[in-house]
Parts: structure tokens; C-alpha cells; sequence
């Protein structure tokens, strides 16, 4: 306990409080996968001063929070807080976040929904959804960035910004297409250490149901087949930008953190930003100038409604609100997009079901070494992608395999990369403190449903080739069409994989920012988080969300020589 509170203090001592009217170049609003990314490297050379503002608080031990892989804690249909059995003790809850000095769980943003999504979330603290997210590095795969059509976000372009952030370490890939894996940037990637023993099977299941094994998931090959997953880790602990990039650059004197601080609007000067409006958590409002450029990384829920809370977006929506029109804007908010996800059941036999690590040598290895099954987020093992649809150019489905909710069970994870899902954000009040209302309805395609069940039938191929380990599927049971599709209209939901609600287009009539990442219609105001994605990203969200932040800082310093 003394240790925590030390380091606490150390990570307050950095996070320098910004006096209200002080100014900076740069203000970086939203201290997430993106945001530290982009903070780091605005403050880089010691020319621009930087601030970055965060609405939560710390988040690892080394940012003064607790370490951990990953947890059960969730949020039910009714909004009730569930506890199940954590997967590490270095317990922070996945959906919730406790400190030292308050240990009982509080929500994290609230999600407002008309269409009844459930289990989703938005992060509020310090290195954002990557402080609690699943650490699975899915790259998109390249061809995706080709379909945006947008000048400078290509194929090629993809791929050096991915090989940019990476430290691909040890013999990973067994060296197999160096052009495609970096190994001098600074989030960390590995594989999962622990080599357990359901995973082999999942391999083996794999050949003989004549699926592919893909060598390496990121390389040249189609993602097509079965592969290993990749985790953004370094020790056993998460790698976020919060410890890969920020915790050093604070020590730079130009750059400086205020946590616990949310910024409520930005302020301009006709159509020129001049600054933020900020809430500490003592209630207290300021203003904070910027000398050059705002820069929105709060996520694609909270950047399109900082941007309408500021009077950018429908006029007339805004006029429902008494909020001033600065541009009229109707597609801010609009295209949100996200990842369907769910969870069938298979009985496992077998004597090494991974949840139950209650044992003294696992724990021990982790506390030294940093290795073991705990040192495996969510115990994630393998994944299968495929085609929905033999006539498409790439996969838009996957099956993963991932530890069970008792000793003899395994739940295999379905998921869409590529769906037809769509909805908007929109705000429900003037008051910043109001949630956003998000609306988009997982089941409202019926293009997605047929994604899914697709999905689950590759799941029965696979595992219907598993050895004797794998018993009878438990859910949804195999009943017939009309039962799978019932059971996925109703366990089946959306991942925290928020996007496209500030899209980047070529002209102004199409989106909500240019290819600079600049906003129409206003001058001083960028957005570089996944608002900004035209389109869906066939993979998770991290590894592609930190790529283009790199982008990002390369063309806001380029404009700044």
C-alpha cells in the first residue's frame, strides 16, 4: 500500500496542474492510445509546449494505478455491476475502475441506448481502452485502407505507420517478412508465453477441418486460416502509449498531464480555436488557450460530442440545445461503427481448463517472471478467420478460442471485422455531463446475423474435427437455423471497438475532417483517434488506432516547421 501511494504521488508530481488562461501550443484532449502517442511526439523536439488532458485518473502501477491483465467484472442487462472470478490477481475491473483510496467499483462512461447494447463501454482513465481492453494486436488487414479511398491512407501507407509503432522482440516470426514487422518502436508485441495445451488442439482441429495455418498474421499472406494470436505486452504487463510513450516524455519539461480534468468545449474565436473549456474534479471550471491547434483523442464517442457541445454539427440539432452554432455540420456523430461479438460453449474434457490458476508455482512466476498462463490476456488462444461469403476479396468474420466460465467448458468467441452495422451519436443535453445517446442496433442487418451464423458454423466445422477433449457444443446447442438465429439476436452484442463518427473524407459534403485531419469548417482543431476511420477496420482497434496516430503527429509537426 505504501508503494502505491508513492508512485501515485510521483505520477501527480508530473501531472503538473495547468492554471486556468495559461497557454500551450498544443492541447491534446484525451490521454488515450492515440493522445499518448501524439503528446509524446509534439513534445519531442522541445519546441512546442504540450498539454495533455485526461477525464480520468491512473491507470497502471507505474502511472500509480494497479497492474493487470485482464478481469470478469461486468456490467449485466440491467446495468448491475456482476462479479465473476479475475483472471490475475493485479485486479483492475474491465469495465470499471477502482484507486487506492476509493476500492469500490464506479462506472466508467455511460453508455445511453435506445437499441439495448449492453456489456459495451468507454474508458476513462489514463491510456484509455487500452488500460483495460483485451491487449489482442489485430492489425486491419491492408487491403482494408485501400477501400477508404482517401489520399495517403492506402495500403502502403498502413503498412509503414504499423511497422512504425512496433517492437516486434526476440524471435517472433522466426524472422519471416522483416519488411513487414518493426523492431524499433515502442509498444512492445509478443505472442502469448504460455503454450497451453487447448491451443495446440485448436491447431490441430484446425488442419484436419483443411483450414490453413497462417505463418504470420501481419505478413504478405491473406489472413485466411488459423494463426496465433498477438498482444501488445511487455513483462506480462499491458503495453499501453500511456507507459510505452508518455511516461517518459513527461519528464520533458515542455510537455505536462492534468488528470482528472474533462473538457467540456472548445472555445473559438468566430471559427478559430483559441482554447478549451476544462472541469477538474472539484467542479471547477477554466479556461486553457492554444496557440496553434486543439487536437481531439477522446474517443469516438466523446470527440464528435466535445465538437457539438463546442457548436459543430447540425445547427438545428444544436438549436435543441441552445448551443451557438459555429459550422453547420450534419454528419458530425453520424457512421458510428463497431464489431459484433459472442460467445458459444463447448463442453472441454480435458485436465488444463485455464481460469482456475489458483496455484502457488503460477503465482510465483508471474510475481518474478512476468510469464505463465497469467501473463495471457483473457487466456486467448487461437483464432480462425474466414470469408462469410466466398465472393468477397477478405475475411470478415473470425472464431477465437478463449477459456470457459468453469473447469470443463470452452467459449468460442464469434466475431464480425467487416459489417454492414451502422448507427449515430447524438447529444441528450447541453450539460457536458450528460451521456451521449448512442444509437446502433447489433441485429438491424440482416447481412450481419447471416455473418454470424456463418461464423458459428465454421465453429462446429472446426471443433467437429477437435479430438476427445472437445465434447458436445452446449450453446446455443445446435437446434436448427431459427434457434441460432434467436440465440444470436439475443446473446450477441457490439465490442469496444467505437468508430467513424467524425469521418475523414475528401470534401466537406462527405465528412467531418480532411485528410489532415483537420475539421471543416474551422481553423486550430484536428481529430486523430478512430472518429476519423471512413470505414470499418478488419481487425481490433489499438494496433490501427495507434498507426495513423503517427501519422497524425507527422503531419500537425510538418505544418509546424
Amino acid at each position: 500500500m505504501i508503494a502505491k501511494v508513492i508512485t501515485l504521488l510521483l505520477v501527480l508530481a508530473t501531472a503538473t496542474y495547468a492554471a486556468p488562461g495559461k497557454s500551450y501550443d498544443f492541447i491534446v484532449v484525451g490521454a488515450g492510445a492515440s493522445g499518448c502517442v501524439i503528446a509524446d511526439k509534439l513534445s519531442e523536439s522541445g519546441k512546442h509546449n504540450v498539454l495533455a488532458l485526461e477525464a480520468g485518473g491512473p491507470s497502471q502501477r507505474d502511472l500509480g494505478g494497479t497492474d493487470f491483465v485482464a478481469s470478469s467484472l461486468y456490467y449485466d442487462s440491467k446495468g448491475v455491476l456482476q462479479v465473476g472470478v479475475p483472471y490475475t490477481r493485479y485486479d483492475v475491473p474491465v469495465f470499471t475502475l477502482t484507486t487506492w483510496f476509493d476500492p469500490t467499483p464506479t462506472p466508467l462512461y455511460p453508455i445511453r441506448s435506445d437499441t439495448g447494447i449492453t456489456n459495451s463501454f468507454a474508458v476513462k482513465m489514463l491510456g484509455g481502452s487500452q488500460s483495460h481492453n483485451a491487449m489482442g494486436w489485430m492489425r486491419g488487414t491492408l487491403s482494408t485502407f485501400n477501400t477508404w479511398k482517401i489520399p495517403g491512407f492506402n495500403a502502403s501507407e498502413a503498412l509503414k505507420y504499423y511497422v512504425m509503432s512496433e517492437n516486434v522482440t526476440g524471435t517472433m516470426y522466426n524472422g519471416l517478412f522483416p519488411a513487414y514487422h518493426g523492431r524499433s518502436g515502442k509498444t512492445q508485441i509478443v505472442h502469448a508465453n504460455y503454450n497451453a495445451s487447448a491451443g495446440i488442439k485448436f491447431f490441430q482441429a484446425c488442419a484436419r477441418a483443411g483450414y490453413k495455418y497462417i505463418n504470420d498474421i501481419h505478413g504478405p499472406e491473406p489472413r485466411i486460416g488459423c494463426g496465433n494470436n498477438v498482444y501488445n505486452l511487455r513483462n506480462g504487463v499491458r503495453d499501453t502509449t500511456a507507459m510505452s510513450h508518455l511516461k517518459d516524455a513527461l519528464k520533458r519539461s515542455n510537455l505536462e498531464l492534468r488528470l482528472w480534468t474533462s473538457v467540456n468545449k472548445i472555445i473559438f474565436n468566430g471559427t478559430q480555436a483559441i482554447g478549451v473549456e476544462v472541469k477538474d474534479s472539484f467542479g471547477r471550471t477554466s479556461q486553457i488557450l492554444a496557440k496553434k491547434e486543439v487536437i481531439l483523442t477522446a474517443g469516438a464517442l466523446h470527440s464528435p460530442k466535445i465538437l457539438m457541445l463546442s457548436g459543430v454539427g447540425s445547427t438545428s440539432d444544436l438549436a435543441k440545445f441552445k448551443i451557438k452554432s459555429v459550422y453547420n455540420n450534419p454528419l458530425v456523430g453520424k457512421t458510428l461503427r463497431n464489431h459484433h461479438y459472442c460467445n458459444a460453449e463447448w463442453q472441454y474434457k480435458a485436465a488444463d481448463q485455464l481460469p482456475f490458476y489458483s496455484t502457488p508455482q503460477f503465482s510465483l512466476e508471474y510475481a518474478i517472471s512476468g510469464t505463465g498462463p497469467w501473463a495471457t490476456p483473457e487466456i486467448n488462444l487461437a483464432t480462425l478467420w474466414v470469408k462469410s461469403n466466398e465472393s468477397i476479396p477478405e475475411t470478415d468474420i473470425y472464431v477465437s478460442i478463449n477459456s470457459g466460465g468453469n473447469p470443463h467448458t470452452m467459449n468460442i468467441m464469434l466475431a464480425t471485422t467487416i459489417p454492414d452495422m451502422v448507427g449515430y451519436v447524438a447529444l441528450t443535453s447541453s450539460d457536458p455531463n450528460e451521456p451521449m445517446k448512442v444509437n446502433i442496433d447489433p441485429m438491424g442487418f440482416p447481412s450481419d446475423i447471416r455473418r454470424l451464423k456463418v461464423a458459428l458454423s465454421h465453429a462446429r466445422r472446426l471443433l467437429g474435427n477437435a479430438t476427445d477433449d472437445f465434447g458436445a457444443e452446449i450453446t446455443p446447442g445446435n437446434k436448427g437455423d431459427a434457434s441460432d438465429e434467436a440465440w444470436i439476436r439475443s446473446s450477441c452484442g457490439v465490442q469496444g471497438h467505437w468508430m467513424g463518427t467524425t469521418r475523414m473524407a475528401t470534401k466537406s459534403s462527405d465528412g467531418v475532417v480532411d485528410p489532415n485531419f483537420k475539421v471543416y469548417g474551422v481553423t486550430g482543431v484536428r481529430v486523430a483517434d478512430s472518429s476519423f476511420f471512413p470505414g470499418p477496420v478488419s481487425g481490433q482497434m489499438q494496433s490501427t488506432v495507434i498507426a495513423w496516430a503517427h501519422k497524425a503527429s507527422e503531419v500537425i509537426l510538418a505544418a509546424y516547421p
